[in-house]
């Protein structure tokens, strides 16, 4: 379920951001399961965003603010996350409960 989270997350970032152009873009969403962990990749085929991939817990402090969280809930609950080309790219992977890290089935 928090796997879900993270990916809904990261796939309403490239809605919003991909779709600044006023056009509707497409997001290509891909997602795999490598044996001891899950992983998926959204790309936005339009914008991007740009991010230090740096946690900031300060960012929850205001419950009133709208946006700006994503990336933050994003690190918080993936084990692993990168965003590629130029920002159009996120990928996350989550460690499976019981699952050995680096195990990517047969």
């Amino acid at each position: 379920m928090l796997f879900f989270v993270a990916l809904n997350e990261a796939v309403n970032n490239a809605l919003i951001h991909g779709g600044r152009t006023g056009r509707e873009e497409a997001v290509e969403l891909s997602v795999r399961d490598e044996g001891g962990r899950i992983c998926a990749a959204v790309r936005s085929c339009g914008g991007c965003f740009s991010h230090d991939m740096k946690p900031d817990t300060g960012v929850f402090d205001d419950g009133l603010r709208e946006s700006g969280r994503g990336v933050q809930i994003i690190l918080h609950i993936a084990d692993h996350c990168s965003i590629a080309e130029s920002g159009r790219l996120v990928r996350l992977c989550m460690n499976k409960p019981g699952g050995v890290p680096g195990d990517h089935g047969t």
